[in-house]
């Protein structure tokens, strides 16, 4: 039964889950109840869960006890099994051993008889007389021996500030660990290189500004410490590309292609580490399909820090779109590159801490063999602790008109930006590439910025694109940021039009 909810109503127990689309409650799922009798909200189907005392759902976090203390990646609890340990120990969602078995017994102790009584309490008198001396005399042992250690630290001379060591002075122990071998520099061609390189290299090609960013301590990296992987264990096969902070290389861990970004060493200032770090903290938290998965980090020094993802072989969206055209791709793959893009946003946005991309666009979402589309790129991407949220700017092609006016961020602006990206899955094109002034050339990245602050611009669509899906994207890039849909309410209409066409190409 699914009851409708009213605005600012919560869901009862009997259906726990909020419908945003729908604006429904509707039922739990029982049979994945998370060991104590909460049913199980699947946010891509019944919705998120409002009261954590009725429900859970994927954003709830240590739930699962009881007999389903696993956790699978959808969010729902599971019953025990030896190969859960290891994985969701690291993810705090289960015990880090395995359930103990209760054993049954049939013994029984007997009450001490009158005979001994008296002697049994005697004896224990005396032995907790014993530990009680025992303890006072450890006690004092331990104060004694750290009032001769205060005293002889407080003798020696002052030692000089600890001299941070360049990559050029390390340790020889830390050289038979880090072979100097380089990164390929990117060029024309991105074909792997001959020999593979380990990715110590990438961290040995250190500059004078090391010194100054070599305390791990100031970056706070000890939550990382779970996932950090050790550089010997990765080598590097090609560069991939190049942004304005940073580099991506694919390289082989464990005998799996994975993606290993790092900093560019023009970009080794102290802040711009600082929102490395945060980014790959960031990324450790997000358990998603739909967001590209997180493996590890590897560093020397927080200068050195590289995040290792899993490695998507088809590349981004951008360059898919322009080596393709309408007649390589159909609309049933376009729907589902669509339905990929905005699942990950219903992920973001449904979080307690709820994430807003603020970078969201087609270079940002990469593909597989596939052709399942995953978010990625969190460089300048924030939790929310208000409402809104002002300063980091992404690309400004994708920028909605509010971003562009004052910095105001809030989940509107990633769907005007996925608006904007539908408008790609339809023409191909860049957008505005289209846009001409009287002289008959494009318009300058001023002059568009401009314009889409007075809303006068707008990405188009294909003449032969279907009507709804037009309509559904100017939608999504409403001028004004409440005319525009959740996330979860796009998410349904996707989900909608594309059962049509599948049940349509069955017919």
């Amino acid at each position: 039964m699914m009851v409708a909810a009213a605005a600012g109503l919560v869901c009862n127990g009997t259906d726990p889950c909020y419908n945003h689309a729908l604006n429904l409650c509707c039922p739990g799922d029982k049979t994945q109840h998370d060991g104590h009798g909460r049913p199980f909200c699947d946010i891509q189907l019944t919705g998120t869960c409002q009261n954590q005392t009725t429900c859970y759902d994927i954003t709830s976090i240590c739930v699962c006890g009881g007999d389903r203390p696993c956790r699978s990646a959808s969010g729902a609890c599971l019953p025990w099994s030896n190969g859960c340990t290891k994985l969701n120990a690291a993810m705090q969602f289960c015990p880090s051993g395995p359930m103990p078995t209760p054993v049954a017994t049939t013994s029984t102790v007997a009450p001490p008889s009158s005979d001994n009584f008296f002697a049994t309490n005697s004896f224990d008198s005396v032995a907790n007389a014993a530990t009680t001396i025992t303890i006072i005399a450890c006690l004092t042992l331990v104060c004694i021996v750290a009032m001769v250690l205060f005293c002889v630290c407080r003798r020696k001379p002052v030692a000089e500030p600890p001299i941070l060591r360049s990559v050029a002075e390390t340790s020889d122990r830390e050289e038979a660990l880090l072979p100097p071998v380089a990164c390929p520099r990117h060029g024309s061609s991105y074909a792997p290189t001959h020999t593979t390189s380990t990715v110590a290299s990438l961290q040995s090609q250190g500059s004078s500004q090391d010194s100054a960013l070599s305390s791990s301590r100031e970056f706070d990296l000890c939550e990382l410490e779970m996932y950090r992987i050790q550089s010997f264990e990765i080598s590097i096969v090609k560069a991939l590309a190049q942004g304005a902070h940073g580099e991506v290389c694919m390289g082989m861990y464990q005998g799996i292609a994975v993606a290993v970004k790092k900093m560019l060493p023009k970009s080794l200032s102290h802040d711009e580490v600082q929102k490395f770090v945060l980014e790959i903290k960031l990324m450790a938290k997000l358990n998603s399909p739909y967001i590209v998965r997180f493996i590890g980090a590897s560093w020397l020094r927080p200068s050195d820090i590289m995040l290792v993802t899993e490695f998507m072989d088809m590349g981004d969206l951008r360059n898919f779109l322009q080596l393709t055209s309408d007649e390589t791709v159909s609309w049933q793959q376009k729907l589902q590159l669509a339905l990929n893009i905005v699942h990950g946003l219903v992920y973001l946005h449904s979080l307690d801490h709820k994430i807003i991309h603020r970078d969201l666009k087609s270079r940002n979402v990469l593909l597989n063999t596939k052709l399942n589309a995953k978010l990625t790129d969190f460089g300048i991407s924030r939790e929310m602790d208000d409402m809104t949220m002002t300063a980091g700017i992404g690309t400004y092609r994708w920028m909605a008109p509010e971003v562009l006016q004052d910095g105001h961020y809030a989940e509107s602006a990633d769907m005007f930006s996925f608006g904007v990206i539908l408008s790609e899955l339809s023409t191909h094109r860049l957008p505005y590439s289209d846009y001409v002034n009287g002289s008959g050339r494009p318009y300058t990245d001023t002059a568009i910025m401009a314009r889409v602050m007075m809303g006068d611009f707008q990405p188009t669509f294909a003449d032969d694109c279907p009507e709804w899906f037009k309509a559904f994207g100017n939608h999504c890039m409403a001028f004004q940021p409440d005319d525009r849909p959740r996330a979860a309410q796009a998410a349904y209409i996707l989900q909608t039009e594309l059962r049509k066409i599948e049940a349509s190409a069955k017919l």
